[in-house]
């Protein structure tokens, strides 16, 4: 009846508002956490930049007499420095990557799994990886965007998977208007209560682990598909 319809169209009308208000607060916090991101990478990039000189210095200056552990613990702390940097390149490169406009066009998926792959020909020969494409299809996107998230698939492959991995490529169309593209590898994979771990910024599924270079490539690749 009329009270009824009256009741539905006012419930429907608070869950809009609700749903802008929680829209509009996730974008405000986004927006902080952005700009309290840059101001980090910032403020830490000077002191980061006059210590590597100092370091490198001292590791370089041969007229210093300096017993082997000394210089070890130099070696340590270069090696700490420049891990620093790279995590702050990465942040850097996660803000702009993840603010910037989409370039929409129709692309194979083939085409940017070669993008990504000509980006990685020297590490992937390297290794002895292989890449096994299997037949894709067409979506539209952002080929950029696209090519780098599998750039960056393909490389936690080869950090991870050990020895010389076999990566796979599949497409798949569902229901005519969404494509699922699933790249594995026959690596150990990561136990199911590590995913959440791995996917988050700066994430190491094994806490210290000296093998992971920033711990942004995962996190980055799952911040684009979700844009």
């Amino acid at each position: 009846d009329w009270s009824s319809d009256v009741c539905s169209s006012d419930l429907a009308m608070r869950q809009t508002l609700r749903l802008r208000t929680q829209t509009q607060q996730v974008q405000r916090l986004d927006e902080e956490m952005r700009t309290l991101a840059n101001a980090l990478a910032d403020d830490l990039s000077g002191p980061l930049a006059q210590l590597e000189e100092v370091v490198r210095g001292a590791a370089a200056d041969e007229a210093i007499a300096i017993t082997d552990a000394r210089r070890d613990r130099l070696r340590r702390t270069r090696a700490s420095v420049d891990k620093l940097k790279s995590m702050l390149t990465a942040l850097r490169r996660y803000i702009a990557t993840t603010s910037q406009d989409f370039v929409l066009t129709p692309f194979d998926v083939g085409n940017a799994i070669d993008l990504a792959a000509a980006r990685l020909e020297k590490v992937i020969r390297t290794s002895g990886a292989r890449i096994v494409l299997h037949p894709t299809l067409s979506v539209v996107g952002d080929i950029d965007l696209m090519s780098y998230v599998f750039e960056l698939l393909i490389e936690n492959a080869l950090v991870h998977a050990g020895g010389a991995p076999t990566i796979t490529v599949d497409c798949e169309e569902l229901d005519g208007e969404i494509v699922t593209v699933r790249l594995t590898d026959d690596g150990p994979g990561i136990a199911p209560h590590l995913h959440g771990r791995a996917l988050a910024p700066f994430g190491r599924v094994t806490p210290g682990d000296s093998s992971v270079r920033d711990g942004m490539g995962l996190a980055m690749a799952r911040k684009i598909v979700e844009l």
